[in-house]
């Protein structure tokens, strides 16, 4: 099996997956997080959440592919609190109503993501003046907490008509998850989808260490999303992970730097910049990541879905706003390829506690 490689000048070759060729089957996920950029520039509705799901529905006609969005609604809460102020925030809101209501018609999942950040953030009338100092859910006080995951599920559920009862924490920012277990549960967010295996950060306002998980397609689990608990309230449904060497990274950079059309994102914001030491780790060491649709970790998808060791559950990540036509390409070759149906978690009955069974 040959796999798309950088060539001399820069340019990325296609897929040459052979029909058939991911003959594993199983249920798949395609889980995206549907927000803006939190660097110097957010980007806009149009560039970063409308027109690269525009392109892959497009793409992906007649594969009855339905992804699951974990729409960031603490920016959606923040646009409907100071739309009466500025036309453009009113005219985003409708849009991204408008939309999630077309994609939940058409199957699409909605389910909650949360970048607490933007309830202190500020709109100058041109741009975001984005305010961090909330980025994580931890900083708010147990009832602002509860408070703000009560309005952001009250909203998606307004646009979907469906339960919202999956949860994605911004950032990776799960942990400690006793501080912030009440506001789920009290809340009837019973499931969650963040860890991924081996995923580990240690800056301090982005800490997460999902090294040590159970060797599980989902478990259930209590105050730990990383220890089953039987017993536990929470169900966890972990992203799919996979190695990625140094060598993939140094090809990303490259990539980067030839700027080749089809790897440019549509998004058109910046993101936030991590410490230094994080890249070059990356360029020296490599990391597990996250199976993901984003830029060229599409390549890996096929490798991915053959080393997942059975998982009977692979779940895909990726940001709308990331996606190039590039990565939906390859996205739509996998589908091609790979003996997969795929579900969303509305399908995923067997894994809902019994008071909350579609049945009873």
């Amino acid at each position: 099996m040959q796999w798309s490689t950088l060539s001399d000048t820069g340019r990325i070759g296609k897929s040459a997956m052979s029909a058939n060729s991911l003959w594993k089957g199983g249920r798949a996920l395609i889980t995206l997080d549907y927000e803006l950029f939190f660097g110097k520039s957010t980007g806009t509705v149009a560039r970063c959440l409308v027109e690269p799901l525009e392109y892959l529905e497009k793409r992906l006609t007649g594969s009855n592919v339905r992804a699951c969005l974990f729409v960031d609604a603490a920016y959606i809460c923040r646009l409907r609190s100071l739309m009466g102020k500025h036309r453009r925030l009113a005219r985003d809101f409708d849009t991204i109503m408008s939309h999630l209501s077309r994609l939940s018609n058409a199957g699409h999942d909605i389910q909650l993501h949360l970048h607490p950040h933007w309830h202190d953030s500020h709109y100058d009338g041109e741009k975001w003046l984005l305010d961090k100092d909330h980025y994580r859910l931890h900083t708010l006080s147990p009832a602002g907490q509860s408070e703000l995951v009560g309005r952001c599920k009250s909203l998606l559920e307004s646009v979907s008509g469906r339960p919202v009862f999956a949860y994605r924490a911004g950032g990776w920012c799960l942990q400690p998850f006793g501080e912030i277990s009440k506001a789920l549960r009290c809340n009837d967010i019973w499931l969650d989808s963040t860890v991924y295996k081996g995923g580990f950060s240690d800056e301090p306002g982005r800490f997460y260490d999902f090294r040590h998980l159970p060797p599980r397609p989902w478990w259930r689990f209590g105050d730990d999303p990383c220890k089953e608990d039987v017993a536990g309230s929470f169900v966890e449904l972990p992203i799919s992970s996979m190695r990625l060497s140094p060598g993939f990274y140094w090809k990303m950079a490259t990539a980067r730097r030839a700027a080749v059309s089809d790897l440019t994102p549509f998004g058109d914001g910046a993101g936030m910049r991590a410490n230094p030491r994080y890249y070059l780790t990356r360029l020296l060491f490599g990391e597990h990541s996250p199976v993901s649709v984003d830029g060229i970790k599409s390549e890996r998808l096929g490798r991915a879905f053959l080393e997942s060791d059975g998982d009977s559950l692979f779940n895909i990540m990726g940001h709308p706003k990331s996606l190039s036509r590039y990565a939906v390409d390859r996205f739509a070759d996998f589908i091609g390829d790979a003996n997969v149906e795929f579900v969303t978690f509305q399908d995923l009955e067997f894994l809902y506690p019994r008071s909350k069974h579609p049945a009873y």
